[in-house]
């Protein structure tokens, strides 16, 4: 118990999502964890965690760092939710709406092998997707909303972050 470990993911060959996590305690076949930066617990089989487990040779340094980290994650995450919530596309020319969904989605992509580590930043950057999908309908409706996707090769995500608004269902 109170070690500091990270697991790693041999089908993916990537360390599990989250950061650094403490054993908190183990019962039976399973070992419960707490992720040092969220305080997130979790738990999981005893078995695969041992073999694939890196334990950290000094962890109250990484205790008080995963701290750190945390606040430093939140106030980010703060100010990134507060900035997508003062965008405004209603002035703006369809033409930089077409290239601000590009940005999204080429974020999305790039980041998307760490979407469970990212959960929260993927919510905030769909918020522009939605706001421009809004607004697009409101100006020219589904057909609109339509020939932009397409303009756009029809991506997935767009399709999904502008589900129920007017009648776009994705």
């Amino acid at each position: 118990m109170g070690s500091a470990i990270r697991v790693w993911h041999d089908s993916f060959g990537k360390w599990i999502p989250g950061w650094w996590c403490e054993v908190v305690r183990v019962a039976g076949g399973t070992v419960y964890l707490r992720d040092l930066e969220t305080g997130e617990e979790k738990d999981r089989s005893l078995g695969g965690t041992l073999g694939s487990a890196w334990k950290h040779p000094a962890p109250e340094r990484l205790k008080g760092l995963g701290e750190q980290r945390a606040t430093a994650h939140k106030t980010r995450l703060s100010q990134l939710r507060a900035e997508y919530e003062r965008l405004d596309f209603s002035k703006t020319p369809q033409s930089e709406m077409e290239a601000v969904l590009k940005a999204e989605l080429r974020w999305k992509d790039a980041n998307m092998n760490d979407f469970f580590d990212m959960e929260e930043e993927f919510e905030i950057h769909e918020t522009a997707m939605v706001k421009i999908g809004r607004e697009l309908n409101q100006r020219g409706g589904f057909a609109l909303m339509q020939q932009v996707c397409g303009d756009l090769g029809s991506p997935r995500p767009l399709d999904r972050a502008w589900h129920g608004i007017g009648d776009w269902r994705g």
